[in-house]
């Protein structure tokens, strides 16, 4: 079965000086969920223990995160969830933290995935347009799910696909996709945006097929499987 995008929802905007922020979402059992979530605080400032969990209280896991301390005034941090429906669908997804922040949530459904590849190093920074990361397939068809923060600055999709963004306040941002036909094939998400702006970045690779468990084409071990989705820690 083929990967496909089926939906999504975002927060509508920015939230200001908070410690949670939630979106509105009901996906379907057994699809995929990717949960990107932007936050923005004083430069220097210390952001940790993000959890993101369902309505039913089922915390996703944690996926890639980068926080980019060389913006100047902000330090700004993107951060990935995900997990399988259960079998109780949601009907939102929250995200809550430590420290006062500003932030925005993203969430896009995907169905057809068999595994999930997350690797710490699908992370990426700058602080000028545009906000971009590669990730290296590892099978055929493989779809690239990013969040790509750009905080002030309006952002526009050049390579992938746009399927949710936030475009007011200081936690701009777009969770997109891309895919290859090829294994090995260097996939980007990547967006443009207007002026000098720090940005970070962030993906998981959601694979067609299960990595074999032995060989010399064995994949990383297993984290943890759910509704028949292996994920996969590298």
């Amino acid at each position: 079965m083929a990967i496909a995008f089926v939906g999504g929802a975002n927060s509508g905007g920015t939230a200001a000086g908070v410690t949670t922020d939630s979106v509105t979402y009901t996906p379907t059992t057994g699809h995929i969920v990717v949960v990107g979530v932007i936050t923005a605080i004083a430069a220097n400032g210390t952001f940790s223990n993000m959890v993101v969990k369902d309505s039913n209280n089922v915390p996703l896991l944690v996926g890639p995160s980068f926080q980019n301390t060389a913006v100047g005034t902000t330090t700004d941090t993107a951060s990935l969830f995900y997990y399988t429906v259960p079998a109780s669908a949601p009907t939102s997804f929250t995200a809550t933290w430590v420290t006062t922040a500003n932030a925005s949530v993203m969430v896009a459904e995907y169905s057809g995935v068999t595994s999930v590849l997350n690797s710490s190093g699908n992370v990426n920074s700058g602080v000028s347009s545009p906000s971009t990361i590669t990730v290296t397939t590892s099978a055929a068809n493989d779809f690239v799910v990013a969040l790509l923060s750009s905080l002030n600055a309006l952002a526009t999709i050049s390579s992938g696909n746009t399927r949710e963004s936030i475009g007011t306040g200081t936690c701009r941002g777009i969770l997109g996709d891309n895919t290859a036909a090829s294994i090995g094939s260097a996939v980007t998400v990547s967006a443009t945006f207007t002026g000098a702006q720090g940005w970070s970045a962030a993906a998981l690779e959601l694979r067609t097929v299960a990595f074999p468990t032995t060989g010399s084409q064995a994949g990383p071990s297993p984290h943890a499987q759910s509704r028949g989705v292996v994920f996969w820690n590298r």
